[in-house]
């Protein structure tokens, strides 16, 4: 298996031929983000308590489709894939941060940052390695 522990708190990435695992919480923010996958056919689900937002994702075969929203931050998040080439993208108007992600071929980047949140994001996969870091200032 091959495993990759983000130096950040509270953040772990697994993955073994596509079938991966990412694990991430948040204390101030009273976050958390959970997912995993088996062939592929893969569930996310996060929530929060403050913010009050969830974020729910599912695939199957790859065809997948993530959609999120919150009432106080104003913000939307939505993604699409069809066959692996996807595009993530998300905005906040109170919280003022973005959240972008594009794939080719499984070899994808995902960038997000926040300035009143005070946080980012960034991953990058290739060749289905990938890394996942959250940051806190």
């Amino acid at each position: 298996m091959q495993s990759v522990k983000a130096s950040c708190i509270n953040n772990f990435i697994f993955s073994l031929d596509n079938h991966w695992t990412i694990i991430g919480q948040s204390m101030d923010n009273h976050w958390t983000i959970n997912g995993h996958s088996l062939d592929n056919c893969w569930t996310i689900v996060g929530q929060s308590l403050d913010n009050q937002w969830t974020l729910i994702g599912q695939s199957l075969d790859n065809h997948w489709t993530i959609i999120g929203q919150s009432l106080d931050n104003h913000w939307t998040i939505i993604g699409q894939s069809m066959d692996n080439q996807w595009t993530i993208i998300g905005q906040s108007l109170d919280n003022q941060w973005t959240i972008n992600g594009q794939s080719m071929d499984n070899q994808w980047t995902i960038n997000g940052q926040s300035l009143d949140n005070q946080w980012t994001i960034n991953g990058h996969s290739l060749d289905n390695l990938f890394f996942y870091c959250l940051l806190y200032f």
